[in-house]
């Protein structure tokens, strides 16, 4: 899903937060476009995969056009998209995560990605979508552990106009996860695989 506001656009990436976010845009009156599209993902390794209908290259994302998006802890991300799934349908005709990795236990999800995602899931799906509008110069990367905060940060750092009391502390939309525990060895390789999010947005958690 993409999120047009006048003079930017926001970049839904699943199970970070992002039904938050547009809400709270919504409240502010920020929104002029919501384009959603179904289920999808990068096809990695091909460069040229629509993200929730919205190509790549579209005319939208141009020089002058900043982007933003929210990023989510791996080890809370995978939890969190496994809740999920035990309350809505695996999608298996363009999901590959979903394909390869269908549980009703978590611990043998997180033995499927492991061993089907060796290059780290949440690293090349945060990556895709970051770089997907690689003809603006512009981007901001949150934090869904920091959402109200980093939106009001990412909001003035673009010089947009808004009702900062309209921002609301409702509860992040989420599946309950803490039944789900990884063993020491799943969460070892977990951070592993996904050293390149730690390294950049996680650094020392």
């Amino acid at each position: 899903m993409a999120i047009f506001l006048k003079n930017a656009t926001f970049l839904h990436i699943p199970k970070t937060g992002g039904t938050w976010v547009r809400k709270q845009l919504q409240n502010m009156g920020l929104v002029e476009e919501i384009v959603y599209g179904q289920d999808c993902e990068p096809q990695f390794g091909t460069g040229r995969t629509n993200i929730h209908n919205i190509p790549i290259y579209d005319e939208r994302f141009d020089v002058d056009r900043l982007v933003f998006c929210f990023v989510r802890n791996p080890l809370d991300w995978y939890k969190s998209y496994f809740g999920y799934r035990q309350i809505t349908p695996w999608v298996h005709d363009s999901l590959r995560l979903d394909m390869f990795c269908e549980s009703k236990d978590f611990n043998e999800f997180i033995d499927k990605v492991i061993q089907n995602f060796p290059f780290g899931y949440c690293t090349r799906l945060y990556s895709f979508f970051k770089e997907c509008h690689h003809v603006s110069p512009y981007v901001w990367v949150g934090r869904q552990e920091n959402l109200k905060s980093d939106l009001i940060k990412i909001l003035n750092t673009f010089q947009i106009e808004f009702d900062e009391s309209k921002i609301t502390d409702d509860k992040i939309n989420d599946s309950e996860t803490s039944q789900y525990i990884y063993t020491p060895e799943q969460e070892r390789k977990i951070r592993a695989i996904e050293k390149e999010v730690f390294t950049i947005y996680y650094k020392g958690e």
